[in-house]
């Protein structure tokens, strides 16, 4: 191959390499952003889920307290009775 050839190729595959560089760098700048968002997600969807649980814990005990409260008054009933 003449020389001028070779020189064209590979002044275009510097062109090439070096768009592709770029490319990467955008990417990669957009990957870190994301995951950046993705933690903060993942924190918010940590303290809801936390919530929630507790909001079942209490749920769970209030709905045990209810269900003692008429057995209270049934055996205080009782004990008036006699």
């Amino acid at each position: 191959l003449d020389i001028a050839v070779l020189q064209y190729q590979n002044q275009k595959l510097t062109q090439k390499l070096e768009t592709q560089k770029l490319e990467y760098t955008a990417l990669e700048n957009k990957f870190s952003q994301l995951k950046e968002r993705q933690q903060s997600y993942d924190s918010t969807l940590a303290v809801v889920k936390k919530s929630w649980e507790q909001s079942h814990v209490l749920n769970a005990q209030g709905s045990l307290a209810a269900k003692q409260i008429p057995v209270l008054h049934q055996a205080q009933m009782v004990r008036i009775i006699c």
